[in-house]
């Protein structure tokens, strides 16, 4: 209840409704003791949207919050793989980079073909864009909830929000911040796709080939 009365409260945008209904989904097959496949709930809340709104193939931030999802569940795994086992036991600096570092690059991977096409750009600065955006992003999260428990904390979230806003016009005016001009074909696009998923699959082909790292 309180996961979808937070997602009206956000105004029901599709990475919100994609969430809820995956963490919904989640907590049924759990109830229900079934097995949860990460990558099968994603699909099966895609098809549950789709069913619901069928327009939604064509809303930007159905595609894109799905792509970057997508490449999360699928390359994080196999990132985390080429490190011995048990490295980041006791290692939460290192934990804690590795994650920023590796869902930005895999969620950057899932959404770039997508925003070359819609936007004719490409961020070049997007990891150094997401630990300044993620950090601020979880900070403003919580603080809105607090603000609405302590409205006297609102100028500090204004500031918060302003510092965030300033240092993204920062980044983005720094030399070669970005790729424009890029205009790719819907062709284009899903040979890029075809391209991810072949070296995906190559990669955990060998991947089970080679004994793992200890």
């Amino acid at each position: 209840r309180c996961i979808w009365a937070f997602a009206f409260l956000t105004g029901l945008s599709t990475s919100i409704v994609r969430s809820a209904t995956m963490i919904s989904i989640y907590a049924l097959f759990s109830v229900a003791g079934r097995h949860r496949s990460p990558v099968n709930l994603l699909c099966f809340t895609a098809i549950i949207m789709l069913l619901v709104n069928p327009a939604s193939l064509y809303d930007i931030g159905f595609q894109l919050s799905f792509s970057a999802v997508l490449a999360i569940l699928l390359l994080m795994p196999l990132f985390e793989s080429y490190f011995p086992e048990n490295y980041f036991v006791g290692r939460p600096v290192q934990r804690y980079i590795y994650n920023m570092v590796g869902m930005s690059v895999a969620a950057q991977i899932g959404v770039a073909p997508l925003i070359a096409y819609h936007f004719g750009r490409f961020s070049t600065y997007f990891l150094l864009t997401n630990f300044v955006v993620l950090p601020a992003a979880t900070i403003i999260l919580y603080g809105a909830l607090l603000v609405v428990l302590f409205p006297v904390l609102g100028p500090i979230l204004l500031w918060i929000v302003g510092i965030l806003n300033k240092a993204l016009g920062w980044i983005s005016q720094m030399p070669c911040a970005s790729i424009d001009g890029l205009h790719p074909t819907v062709l284009q696009i899903c040979l890029l796709y075809v391209a991810f998923f072949c070296v995906y699959f190559s990669l955990r082909t060998l991947q089970q080939r080679v004994p793992p790292i200890t």
